[in-house]
């Protein structure tokens, strides 16, 4: 692999590099002695005696640097050879039929007419034959052209005409290399039933799984984080991440936000120097929330809340809550440990201060002073009385910019995390990949046809320290920087264990995986060929496809929960074959001693199990649900369907959507009710408690409420009301159904009277 990664590009570099100036240098010396007259071009049919004279230095001069030509052609044609394996000629990404039996055999021939020509060249310039030196030129340009032309037509004529029979072993060599290439090569295949008819007794078997489905939904959550919990207009809270941790010894799906500093949101009469530079330096602290857990008026339990920081469990303390470095940091340097103190965070009606006592910056003394006043084109540094020689810079501080400027050649996941340390602090983890477009057979992705995760970025929210942690050193490419740049790439065995314990499947390159496997799961080059199974991603609406999502829940075979990262999928569609059916599941596993197992969950082809679209299509069409969501969603108020999730459970799949709703008069999204699906059961609650008693009876308690951090909510009890107002919605559904009908009857009759009344 190391020869077509980094040899192969290596030696078509330096040829391109020699090649391309030494024909510039031949053709501008070819035209200097045409127009000084070394060179007399009596005839452009340079095949016959005569055509042309050359004097002899002139001769000896541009034969030298044609027969170089001819070197450097024979040397780019070696490498085309090896190249075959990236071809895109045939119907392989690789070497198929026509590049082995045609192209191949080509390029050896033209290797031989190159060297040929070189040397007789050399020859025609020892002896003066002028017509010796350039017919060869006409003679390998004519046998290249003919050759690529005949490949065109033996492929499309030859080889197109019993296509699969001349493909196949290479078809065979692409699904091989794509699946080892995208580290599908080890994923275990296990058959899910899909349609198995679960119970009461399943649920409770598996309530670690119903404890840690998703009712706060990260859309609205952040509405309500950034309107509750950002304190200041300053403060902002870009994006929720989502985590494990175990709280009271269970292990829970924990949705964690940063309270970052947004210096574009502070008063545009405050964007002085004094304040963006040296007051307003840091963000402060972070929320948690239990990805269930909502109390009775429908908002988040705040798990982490409040400036400082206030932990309702243990496991979530934060004792350095300050954050200089994070995801919007983008607005330049900061300084550090000035005359002034910084802006810390607000109380009551005054501010609290400190100074930063970290290991980040680069110190304002000496070269280094006036170094970085000329880097950052500014006296600011000697003019301002606040800078002293204790002032540290804090440069870079937008995590995702830092850690590309410390390795570019490495590719970045697009959503780093926030985890809070046993140690109190708060690390940033970004997944690293090793990546490139040079594997041979592999089908490409976008610009990439190989990916890897073998390395974790921690960047230390308060220092800044960024260490990376080589965790797969027989990674080949990993391996191969590591020899480059010595010392860059920590042992991964140095991680603290209280990181290791937070390391996660990467998103991006799940679902790099997962856009991959839609065809590359058939094990049959047959059906590969004729495209009869492949997959899509299964679709949240009519144009989105579902994102890979975090879970914590138990899988089929294993005997307690874990946290996993999954995706459903769908038969492919094609034109107005809509088929919305679920077919697999990817599941990667997070957890040791698993990390990175990937498990795909086929059903049975002849078993038809209603996928997410039909699941919103049933509950769009459920005359009571229909009902209720039309009345909130009018005047007044606004329905926001959360994700609708698809949940694993013992053979069968349990769909839980949550519902908000927002006042207009309110920016806060709050979640009202939850929509349970399994098979042809639907309902509609104020809990998820509520509504898988109301499909599968009595599972949980009904007198049981909100506050435990169970994913409780206080609500109306079941009972003769919720019954009542049932009753009611399908009463109103009937009246509504009979005035359409009256409607059109009346539409009816006045079409007729007209049609009479026009009649002679």
């Amino acid at each position: 692999m190391a020869y077509y990664v980094f040899s192969l590009p290596l030696f078509l570099m330096v040829l391109d590099a020699l090649r391309l100036p030494l024909v510039a240098i031949f053709l501008l010396c070819f035209g200097f002695y045409a127009i000084t007259g070394f060179v007399k071009i009596k005839s452009w049919k340079i095949w016959r005696a005569g055509s042309l004279e050359v004097q002899h230095s002139a001769l000896r001069h541009l034969g030298v640097l044609l027969a170089f030509i001819f070197v450097f052609s024979a040397a780019g044609d070696y490498f085309k050879i090896p190249g075959t394996l990236f071809s895109r000629f045939g119907y392989v990404f690789g070497a198929g039929y026509t590049d082995l039996h045609i192209m191949v055999p080509l390029y050896r021939l033209m290797i031989g007419l190159n060297l040929l020509s070189a040397g007789l060249i050399v020859v025609a310039t020892v002896f003066r034959r002028t017509r010796l030196m350039f017919l060869p030129f006409l003679f390998v340009v004519g046998v290249a052209v003919a050759g690529n032309l005949w490949a065109q037509v033996y492929q499309s004529f030859v080889v197109s005409n019993n296509e699969f029979t001349r493909e196949e072993p290479y078809i065979r060599h692409e699904m091989k290399y794509t699946r080892l290439a995208f580290g599908l090569d080890g994923v275990k295949t296990i058959e899910y039933p899909g349609n198995a008819e679960i119970g009461a007794e399943n649920i409770r078997a598996n309530m670690a799984t119903i404890e840690n489905v998703r009712l706060n939904d990260p859309k609205p959550l952040l509405q309500t984080l950034s309107q509750k919990q950002g304190i200041r207009q300053y403060y902002r809270f870009h994006d929720i991440d989502v985590d494990r941790y175990l709280i009271d010894g269970r292990l829970r799906e924990v949705f964690l936000a940063a309270r970052e500093l947004s210096v574009n949101d502070i008063d545009e009469k405050a964007k002085t120097f004094i304040n963006t530079r040296l007051k307003y330096t840091h963000g402060f602290g972070a929320v948690a929330v239990l990805a269930n857990d909502v109390d009775s008026s429908g908002f988040p339990n705040l798990l982490v809340r409040d400036i400082p920081p206030v932990a309702v469990k243990k496991e979530l303390t934060i004792k350095e809550p300050r954050i200089y470095f994070g995801e919007i940091t983008d607005d330049g340097y900061v300084i550090v440990n000035t005359k002034t103190k910084e802006f810390d965070y607000p109380m009551g009606d005054n501010n609290a201060e400190t100074v930063y006592r970290g290991k980040g910056g680069i110190p304002l003394t000496g070269w280094k002073k006036l170094l970085l006043s000329w880097q950052q084109k500014t006296l600011r540094f000697y003019l301002t009385r606040e800078v002293s020689a204790e002032s540290r810079l804090l440069l870079h501080r937008n995590i995702r910019k830092r850690v590309e400027r410390i390795a570019p050649f490495l590719t970045y996941d697009s959503d780093p995390y926030l985890v809070i340390g046993e140690d109190g602090r708060l690390y940033w983890i970004i997944d690293a990949y090793t990546t490139t477009d040079k594997f041979p057979y592999s089908n490409p992705v976008g610009d990439i046809n190989y990916i890897r995760n073998p390395i974790k970025v921690v960047v230390d929210a308060y220092h800044g320290q960024v260490d990376f942690y080589l965790l797969d050193p027989s990674e080949p490419l990993a391996a191969t920087y590591n020899r480059i740049f010595p010392g860059l790439f920590k042992d991964g065995k140095k991680i603290p264990a209280f990181l290791l314990k937070r390391i996660r499947y990467p998103e991006d390159m799940f679902r790099l995986q997962t856009e991959v496997l839609r065809a590359f799961h058939i094990s049959n080059p047959g059906v590969f060929y004729n495209k009869e199974d492949v997959w899509d991603i299964a679709k949240k609406d009519g144009e989105n496809y579902i994102e890979p999502y975090y879970a914590v829940m138990r899988l089929k075979g294993e005997k307690k929960e874990e946290f996993i990262l999954m995706r459903p999928f769908t038969p492919a569609s094609r034109g107005d074959n809509k088929r919305n059916n679920i077919v697999a599941w990817l599941a990667a596993r997070n957890d040791a001693p698993h990390y990175g197992e990937l498990v795909l969950y086929k059903l049975p082809k002849g078993v038809e199990v209603d996928g997410p679209l039909n699941i919103l299509s049933r509950i769009n069409q459920d005359p009571v649900i229909s009902s209720q969501l039309t009345l909130w969603d009018q005047k007044g108020s606004s329905v926001y369907h959360g994700n609708l999730f698809a949940i694993p459970i013992d053979g069968a799949f349990l769909y839980v959507q949550p519902i908000y709703i927002k006042a207009e008069s309110s920016p806060l999204p709050q979640m009202q009710r939850v929509i349970v699906a399994y098979n042809d059961k639907l309902a509609m609650e104020p809990t998820l408690e509520k509504a898988i008693n109301r499909i599968f009876g009595p599972v949980f308690a009904e007198e049981e409420n909100a506050g435990t951090g169970n994913g409780e909510k206080t609500g109306a009890s079941p009972g003769k009301q919720d019954n009542l107002y049932r009753s009611l919605l399908e009463d109103i559904s009937k009246i509504r159904a009979q005035l359409d009908a009256l409607e059109a009857k009346l539409k009816e009759m006045e079409a007729r009277s007209g049609q009479q009344a026009g009649t002679p």
